[in-house]
């Protein structure tokens, strides 16, 4: 088995050790200056070169000292107004020290260090055949990964500095032992999210789930109404995802956010998706389009055009004014500003091999789900994560893209960076393509 992470390193980011307080910061150094990770808020904090350096400095320097050597570079006040805002904040403390820790410089080149995001399967398993699943779930692999497998790749993403775990499947609930698991993902500080479709939730694991320090606990529908859910998902499934929001909000202090993927087959009925939000006991809720992959390339009736897409959109905004709780969008609309979106690399393309990758059951890593062939992946029982993130060809590769005339004259480039690389294959057959979902005028 290989070995991800130097033991005497684990004091850095684990509870492990009862006589060790994980820090709430956690800095890495990127080429651009630093990415601060707050464990406590679970927020990633981008810093400049200058700001890197003095909060390098706190701890090694006294004030003075460090407002004389940074004299030439940033002005008397700014450095009052630094001081101020990150004292208040909790990152410096009365002595004039970081209240964290940086990681060894691995920055490298002009892409991150490490992926901010890794997307993990749990299991291939699923207790539902749904019709617009992207992973074509049904049972477990064969070759899944071990507990001690997946242990040791949660120390080797909390040493890199990656902030979130977004824990997927399959059903990931069907996996045993998958609490546990959790557990030890969040005494690293890791932000774990969760994607379940709540069918197998009673009130035991309930409980169980309780001590789970979760950022996101995502609970999949497919409509706002019975009909509807169950016609994606299978006969009696609302009324059990149903009973599981009510377990969840009675037995747990989570956060409960409702993901819905919008089809052919649903999208006439937006409006139920957010009168069942309102009704239950909920905080958010979440959009998304079905996607061309898995079962939902085989059901290309559920697909929708982009025109289709674009009048989705519209009618989601019209339908959000007023709306009492979050609505969040996963759906990637190109045309929606000319500023730029504080994007943390430069290149052309989304953010696969850029700030997120996936990790399927049995190991594969890959820069997305929807890159799942054999070119596009290596295995962390061979390589570490670390190692692929930087030496995988086809990561490489999709940091290296050069884009299109469309695209890179476009006006809102530096907001989208050209968008999803994977729709671009897909429907035009070239990764260097626009987005399927551009709105943009030639």
């Amino acid at each position: 088995m290989i070995k991800r992470t130097p033991p005497e390193q684990i004091k850095y980011f684990s509870q492990t050790d009862e006589s060790c307080i994980l820090p709430r910061f956690r800095a890495r150094r990127e080429f651009f200056g630093s990415l601060v990770l707050d464990c406590r808020e679970k927020s990633v904090l981008p810093f400049d070169a200058i700001s890197t350096a003095i909060l390098e400095s706190f701890g090694e320097y006294s004030l003075p000292q460090i407002k004389a050597a940074f004299a030439p570079y940033i002005p008397e006040k700014d450095m009052e107004d630094f001081v101020s805002q990150w004292h208040d904040y909790g990152m410096i403390d009365d002595d004039f020290r970081f209240g964290g820790v940086f990681f060894p410089d691995r920055s490298r080149g002009e892409y991150l260090s490490a992926p901010l995001r890794i997307y993990l399967d749990l299991t291939a398993g699923c207790n539902l055949r749904c019709r617009h699943c992207v992973s074509s779930s049904t049972v477990a692999a064969k070759n899944e990964l071990t507990d001690e497998e997946i242990r040791e790749l949660f120390e080797e993403l909390a040493f890199l500095g990656v902030s979130e775990l977004n824990i997927g499947g399959g059903e990931p609930l069907m996996r045993k032992g998958a609490c546990d698991l959790l557990q030890y993902a969040s005494s690293l500080g890791l932000s774990v999210s969760i994607n379940t479709n709540g069918t197998l939730i009673d009130e035991k694991m309930a409980k169980d789930l309780a001590s789970v320090n979760f950022d996101k606990f995502n609970i999949s529908m497919e409509g706002g109404t019975e009909e509807i859910h169950d016609f994606c998902r299978g006969k009696g499934s609302f009324r059990k995802t149903l009973g599981a929001v009510e377990i969840l909000s009675a037995h747990t202090p989570h956060r409960i956010n409702l993901d819905f993927t919008i089809t052919k087959h649903n999208a006439a009925h937006l409006k139920s998706f957010f009168d069942l939000t309102q009704k239950l006991p909920v905080s958010s809720m979440c959009l998304g389009i079905i996607r061309p992959q898995g079962r939902a390339a085989q059901n290309t009736e559920l697909l929708l055009t982009s025109d289709e897409q674009k009048d989705i959109l519209n009618r989601i905004e019209a339908l959000k004014s007023g709306f009492e709780k979050p609505v969040w969008s996963k759906i990637l609309m190109p045309e929606c500003s000319d500023e730029p979106s504080g994007r943390l690399y430069k290149t052309f393309g989304c953010g696969a091999a850029q700030v997120a990758c996936q990790i399927d059951a049995e190991g594969y890593m890959s820069p997305c789900n929807f890159f799942d062939e054999a070119d596009y992946r290596d295995n962390i029982r061979e390589k570490t994560v670390n190692e692929i993130w930087h030496e995988n060809r086809f990561f490489i590769k999709l940091r290296n893209l050069q884009g299109n005339s469309k695209c890179l004259n476009c006006k809102f480039h530096n907001h989208c960076r050209g968008g999803c690389r994977a729709q671009a294959l897909y429907h035009y057959g070239d990764l260097n393509s626009p987005d399927f979902l551009c709105f943009c005028e030639e």
